[in-house]
């Protein structure tokens, strides 16, 4: 998945390809009315419906998907929708959240006092006068020029909004004054009865994921799935939040931001949450975090990880009770937005926007397509039988605890079980000092550190359960902070662990390897007896018989178990 426009040269590879696409609309798909694309102002729904007659689980591809469900509100029809896909080993649900207009209303603009009728230009209303006129700050608009008029009241030739991207010459005139409104749309809250009925059904697929356009909290738009902000519908959001929560939905899946970021957002009071994914731009045109976005909203985000100005996309891989993600992008990335698009850079005093309505670029874009070089940039994932542990930096994985406001809080340390086998951290910390991009008031990024398990596949090699653990990496470095996870076993032997044969493992190319084989450098010894702080580093490993576990120092994430005969 990513944050693009509609290409259907893609779509039609992707379908050769055996591999089905489900879209949902976002802003963009209601603005046809601007460029004259909406003749029937109907927001170009019906054509959206006929173009994708997939939303209501019709037409030739859907490639296995199955079960799917509309709300019972036929404006709805075929932009909210849900679905399953998968199989035995494997499955989920989708559900697609459409919080767009769905209806639009005319209205003629009153005759400004001065100015006289206006005509429709894009999303203005502009003027000409012949006579001067001056701006806000002073400036003459010579008389002929065309402009708008602010909230302030004030003349603006500002057209560079984020809409605008034409300038009023002979191929684009203005046009016969009538504004289009926007009509009635639906937030989550609106479908909260059909979400819950998708979430709460006993017979769903083991996982679940819910689908919109805009954000539950941005990070340059103000606006989101509720509204004009963050902060509009508490009580309907809470009850959002907990039926994600309640229903183990892990994953919140949007865009509109055009960045790659990861955070975990809370309810309003403060009793539910969810790891929210905005996902990275495919096209030109890039966001930044803006400093007053979502105001005192906030305190209610953990931010995980961030990446501007890049092009990328995601592999998810739902593996029985276990999902794992994967987010690749450009190896370089740094790209230019807009006009600045993928080589120029706008400069101290010029914008990205279109340089003959906006202060031009330092540099011009010169607009071609890179030769992308996509590398894994990070991952993460979770097990609906494992925990998550949200660990500021400096915080210890072993337990500790940090400074939260005028607070000391007690953070518990990485450790889970399943069956018979125990995990835990003895040693390690979130080493990061990397920050989000918010202006002037940038925050620390925190690491979720997640377990899942799988049930022992190979009894006769292994002597514990499976460990998925992910969490401890941060974006765009191999490795991930040093670490020592213990895992305890039953039946190994004893000539084996004295001579070094049992250990925790990892599966590498079909089979067991021992772990610490695995690691980015370091020196491999083994250590019969405990771990001891301090004494033993990268790439040690041992068995301490006295407790029945073994312990590694580790620095990547991956699936681990003690097998009985390492090499």
């Amino acid at each position: 998945m990513s944050d693009a426009g509609i290409n259907w040269a893609d779509i039609d590879v992707m379908s050769d390809a055996g591999i089905g696409f489900f879209p949902v609309r976002g802003n963009h798909e209601t603005y046809g009315y601007l460029f004259d694309r909406d003749p029937d102002r109907d927001l170009s729904i019906p054509a959206w419906r006929d173009a994708f007659p997939q939303t209501r689980g019709l037409g030739a591809n859907l490639f296995a998907a199955r079960n799917f469900d509309i709300p019972d509100n036929e404006a709805l029809t075929g932009l909210s929708y849900s679905f399953d896909y998968g199989g035995p080993d494997g499955d989920a649900r989708f559900v697609f959240v459409d919080v767009e207009a769905t209806s639009s209303q005319l209205l003629a603009p009153t005759p400004h006092p001065v100015f006289g009728l206006g005509l429709q230009y894009l999303r203005w209303v502009v003027y000409r006068y012949n006579q001067p006129v001056f701006a806000v700050d002073g400036t003459e608009i010579p008389p002929g020029t065309w402009f708008r008029i602010e909230p302030s009241g004030f003349p603006s030739t500002d057209f560079g909004g984020s809409d605008e991207m034409f300038p009023i010459d002979d191929n684009v005139r203005p046009r016969e004054a009538q504004v289009t409104i926007a009509g009635s749309s639906f937030a989550p809250g609106d479908q909260q009865n059909w979400i819950d009925e998708r979430l709460e059904d006993t017979g769903r697929p083991t996982h679940a994921f819910v689908l919109t356009h805009r954000n539950l909290l941005g990070q340059s738009h103000l606006d989101t799935v509720w509204g004009d902000d963050a902060g509009v519908s508490p009580e309907a959001q809470n009850v959002f939040y907990r039926s994600l929560q309640d229903n183990d939905v892990r994953y919140f899946l949007s865009a509109h931001d055009h960045m790659h970021t990861r955070s975990i957002v809370t309810s309003p009071d403060g009793q539910s949450s969810v790891e929210q994914l905005i996902a990275s731009s495919t096209d030109p045109k890039f966001y930044s975090p803006a400093g007053g976005t979502m105001a005192d909203q906030r305190p209610r985000e953990t931010p995980i990880s961030q990446e501007l100005n890049n092009i990328g996309f995601y592999v998810f891989t739902v593996d029985g009770s276990r999902v794992s993600v994967v987010y690749y992008s450009d190896a370089t990335g740094h790209f230019g937005t807009d006009y600045c698009w993928p080589d120029g850079f706008a400069g101290a005093e010029g914008t990205c926007r279109d340089p003959r309505t906006s202060n031009p670029a330092e540099r011009l874009g010169s607009f071609y397509t890179p030769d992308f070089r996509f590398v894994r940039k990070e991952s993460w994932g979770y097990g609906l039988n494992g925990k998550r542990f949200v660990v500021p930096q400096g915080v210890s994985y072993a337990g500790g605890t940090a400074a939260n406001g005028f607070q000391v809080v007690a953070y518990p340390a990485v450790s889970d079980e399943f069956g018979a086998t125990r995990a835990r951290i003895l040693y390690g910390s979130n080493q990061s000092s990397t920050t989000d991009n918010v202006p002037e008031t940038p925050r620390p990024l925190a690491k979720t550190v997640t377990t899942g398990w799988m049930k022992n596949p190979d009894t006769a090699r292994l002597a514990s359960d499976v460990l998925s653990l992910w969490g401890m990496g941060e974006l765009g470095v191999a490795a991930t902070d040093l670490y020592v996870l213990s895992m305890s076993f039953e039946g190994a032997g004893r000539s084996r662990i004295r001579d070094g044969r049992v250990g925790i493992a990892t599966f590498v190319d079909g089979r067991w390897v021992n772990a610490v084989d695995q690691n980015l450098g370091g020196e491999k010894q083994f250590v019969l007896g405990p771990y001891v702080d301090g004494r033993y580093g990268l790439g040690t490993y041992g068995v301490d018989p006295a407790t029945g576990t073994a312990w590694a120092v580790l620095n990547y994430d991956a699936d681990f178990a003690v097998a009985r005969d390492l090499n």
